[in-house]
Order: C-alpha cells, then structure tokens, then sequence
C-alpha cells in the first residue's frame, strides 16, 4: 500500500488569505471565517488556520 503524497500547507489566517470566494456550504462558518475569524485572532481569543 502506498501513501498518496498531498501537499497541503497549514498556515494562520492572514490578510493574504481571499476569504470572500470560501464556501463550505454551513453558512454560520462560512460567515465566522469571513467577517469575524480575524478580527478574533487579533484580539487572542481564538487561532484559526488554513489548508492550501
């Protein structure tokens, strides 16, 4: 058996990061990540990370 080789990079949520395409079809997550992921890791309540 071999193990597919996937290269995903997990980072922290940025500003670099284009969150107004991002659809995962739960539409509170999908409103968290775009208006209010940010704005809570500034204030250290939370991290948020991202797969690429």
């Amino acid at each position: 058996m071999t193990i597919p080789n996937f290269n995903y990079i997990i980072e922290p949520i940025s500003s670099q990061h284009n969150r107004d395409d991002f659809s995962c079809g739960i539409e509170a997550l999908d409103y968290y990540l775009k208006k209010q992921a940010k704005q809570d890791v500034r204030r250290f309540l939370t991290a948020v990370f991202v797969l690429i």
